[in-house]
C-alpha cells in the first residue's frame, strides 16, 4: 500500500509499507512396517515441524523539482526506508507411539526418543539516502548521492556505514558546432564512480551464542552445559564495492547507427568469507572480512536496427 501527497508543484511525499508473511507446517508419520519403520525395529514414528516468517519493508521519499530561469533543472531525493525480517521454527520428534496416529500424538512416544529443538532469528535495515540531480539545458550534467545503512547483522561499531557515488555527463551533441551536424545525431560522454555493499551474513554472526550442547564432569557426576559453536568476529563489517566508469554513447545518421562504449575499473573489498578453524581452537568456524575482487574491462553495445529502404 501507498500514500502520495502533491503538496506543492515541485514538492511532493509518497510513503509505502509492503508485508509478507509465509508460515508453514512439515509433518511426517512412519508406520511399523514401513522401511524407516523396519529400520528403527519396527516401531512408529512421526515428526513435525512448524516455519513462520515475517518481514515488511516501510518507505519514505520527499521530492524537490524546480526549473530556474529555464535552463537550471534541479531535483533533490530524500529517502528513508526500514526493513525487518524474523525467523521461527520448532521442531519434534519422538517414536515408539502405541497406536499409528501419525503427528497429532507426539507426546504418546516414549520420553527417550523426543528431539525438541527451536529457533529465532530477527535482522533489521535501515537506511538514509540523498540524491541531487543538475542538469544545465539539458547539456551538462551532475548526480550526486550518498546512503547511510545500518545493518543488525553486523558488529557493534561496524553496523552503520555511508555509500557515496557521483555521476557527470555531458550531451556533446548539444553544443553549438554539433547543432547543424547531419551525421552526428547524439553524441554523451559520462563519468561515475560510486559505493555500493553488502551485509551478506546470518544474524548474530558476529555475537557468541551458546549453541552447542556438552558434557563435562562434575565430580562424580556428568553435567550438561552450553558452548559457541563458532568463533564471533567482533569486527565484522560491510563488504564494498566501488566502481568507476567512463562511457560515451553516439548516435549517428539520424539515430540509425547507435552504441555505447564503456570502460569500468570494479574492486569489490572486505568480502566477507567463511573460515574452518583447528579443531584444537574449539570453535568449528568463523567469519572474516577476507576476500577482494578486482574487474576491469571495455564494455561495447552495438544494438542493430532494420533499415527500411
Amino acid at each position: 500500500v501507498y500514500f502520495q501527497y502533491q503538496a506543492l508543484n515541485w514538492l511532493s511525499f509518497k510513503t509505502s509499507f509492503s508485508a509478507g508473511v509465509n508460515n508453514g507446517v512439515n509433518s511426517s508419520a512412519y508406520g511399523a512396517q514401513t522401511t524407516a519403520g523396519v529400520k528403527l525395529g519396527n516401531i512408529n514414528s512421526a515428526s513435525i515441524k512448524n516455519m513462520q516468517n515475517f518481514n515488511y519493508t516501510w518507505d519514505n521519499q520527499i521530492d524537490l523539482k524546480h526549473t530556474f530561469n529555464e535552463v537550471h533543472n534541479v531535483s533533490v531525493l530524500l529517502l528513508q526506508s526500514f526493513y525487518s525480517n524474523t525467523d521461527e521454527n520448532s521442531y519434534m520428534f519422538s517414536n515408539n507411539q502405541p497406536f499409528d496416529v501419525g503427528s497429532n500424538n507426539m507426546g504418546s512416544g516414549v520420553q527417550t526418543s523426543y528431539q525438541i529443538t527451536s529457533g529465532y532469528e530477527k535482522n533489521t535495515l535501515n537506511s538514509y539516502a540523498v540524491r541531487l540531480n543538475y542538469g544545465y539545458k539539458d547539456k551538462y550534467l551532475i548526480t550526486a548521492s550518498t546512503r547511510w545503512d545500518g545493518s543488525s547483522v553486523l558488529a557493534e561499531g561496524n553496523k552503520w556505514t555511508s555509500f557515496p557515488s557521483v555521476a557527470l555527463g555531458w550531451n556533446i551533441s548539444r553544443e553549438s558546432f554539433l547543432a547543424d551536424s547531419n551525421a552526428i545525431s547524439n553524441l554523451k560522454l559520462r563519468a561515475s564512480i560510486g559505493y555500493t555493499g553488502n551485509d551478506n551474513v546470518a544474524p548474530y554472526t558476529s555475537q557468541d551464542l551458546l549453541n552447542q550442547q556438552t558434557f563435562y564432569a562434575n565430580g562424580g557426576n556428568v553435567v550438561s552445559g552450553w558452548q559457541s559453536k563458532n568463533l564471533a568476529n567482533t569486527n565484522l563489517t560491510w563488504e564494498k564495492t566501488r566502481e568507476l566508469n567512463l562511457g560515451l554513447d553516439f548516435g549517428f545518421l539520424s539515430n540509425r547507427i547507435t552504441g555505447t562504449v564503456d570502460v569500468y575499473d570494479r574492486l569489490s573489498d572486505k568480502l566477507i568469507q567463511e573460515q574452518k578453524l583447528p579443531y584444537e581452537t574449539g570453535w568449528d568456524k568463523t567469519y572474516a572480512n577476507e576476500g577482494s575482487v578486482s574487474n576491469k574491462g571495455i564494455e561495447v553495445g552495438l544494438p542493430t536496427k532494420k533499415i527500411k529502404s
